[in-house]
């Protein structure tokens, strides 16, 4: 009976830490959310025949941006309108949703720091709305494009729209971008790219190298490709990657990862060599930048991918260690009773 009771308390105990273990959320994307969003076309638009906002001004004007949000669904929806800087996203493309990625020291303007800030508005069933923001323009000119966006996107809050299984919830999520180009005059500027940064780091929860490109150019970068080499301090390629599209925003930063053997990377100095070609082909750029990987450093990045990859394997580890202990107390206490 005694023994019956013991083996009772230990599978109840190891059932409640895994019950800990695969307790899970799910968060899904709606899809299909009537909500359209429409510029308001004003009078200086520059290019006519596009749906985005396109505009010359000059220094000192008050530029009014007008958005029209329409909910064509019967329910009520609650809508974030808010303006961004245009970046430059892990995947190499042009983001105007405030992800988290730099903007370079040569950005003399930013359009959400010149903008009215983020609005927030509910629309009921079959309305329609006019949203108004405005952006001043500095009395000092410009040279180059000002690329930002308003990102309009239903406020995210969690609700039970859909229970799969106790403890899975389904969260709504809807988003659209509204771009806005802004220039003085429509004269090109050169490309001007510099590589910022080099380095061993973790990517996809393992090892590898992480390289940061600055576009310092006021200019949209669109179609480009790169193509860069790792070498060695004896000239020997460890590793080789082709970026056969890419996009960039005005100054803005492009962060490029890419996951590498930690064998292939040992301690040691490097020289990274990077090609940039234009969209036509017909122009090409060169840069290159020595960077360093110490042991210390290394040992660091080896323990965040082991955390990194293996989470649970880590907390199996603590819980069997914790059970262990139990067992043994569990033992010693039958046997002095």
């Amino acid at each position: 009976m005694k023994k019956n009771k013991f083996y009772v308390m230990f599978l109840s105990v190891f059932c409640v830490f895994v019950s800990l273990i695969v307790s899970q959320q799910v968060f899904a994307d709606a899809k299909g959310l009537p909500i359209t969003v429409t510029a308001e076309i004003p009078e200086n638009q520059f290019n006519k025949n596009v749906s985005y906002f396109d505009v010359l001004v000059k220094p000192g004007d008050m530029q009014i941006f007008n958005l029209i949000i329409t909910n064509s669904g019967k329910e009520p929806v609650d809508i974030l309108v808010a303006p961004h800087t245009a970046k430059t996203s892990k995947n190499g493309g042009i983001d105007y949703s405030g992800v988290d990625t730099p903007l370079d020291d040569s950005l003399a303007i930013s359009f959400e720091d010149i903008t009215t800030e983020k609005q927030r508005l509910t629309l009921a069933g079959e309305q329609s709305q006019t949203v108004t923001f405005t952006t001043n323009i500095p009395e000092k000119d410009f040279t180059g494009v000002l690329l930002g966006g308003f990102y309009i996107t239903q406020i995210e809050e969690e609700e039970k729209t859909e229970e799969v299984q106790e403890g899975i919830q389904i969260k709504n999520k809807f988003s659209q971008v509204l771009g806005v180009v802004i220039q003085e005059e429509d004269k090109a500027v050169e490309e001007s790219f510099s590589l910022i940064d080099v380095k061993a780091d973790v990517w996809n929860n393992k090892f590898g190298v992480q390289t940061t490109l600055a576009n310092q150019s006021p200019m949209i970068l669109s179609g480009y490709s790169l193509e860069f080499t790792i070498y060695d301090k004896d000239q020997k390629k460890i590793m080789k990657l082709d970026k056969p599209m890419f996009s960039m925003a005005p100054n803005s930063h492009y962060v490029i990862s890419e996951n590498i053997s930690e064998e292939a990377l040992p301690i040691g100095d490097y020289l990274l060599k990077m090609t940039i070609h234009n969209k036509e082909g017909n122009q090409k750029w060169e840069l290159e930048k020595k960077f360093s990987l110490g042991k210390k450093e290394k040992s660091e990045i080896m323990k965040q991918t082991l955390i990194s990859q293996h989470p649970f394997t880590l907390i199996l580890i603590g819980i069997i260690v914790v059970l262990v202990i139990l067992l043994i107390v569990l033992i010693s206490l039958k046997r002095r009773y």
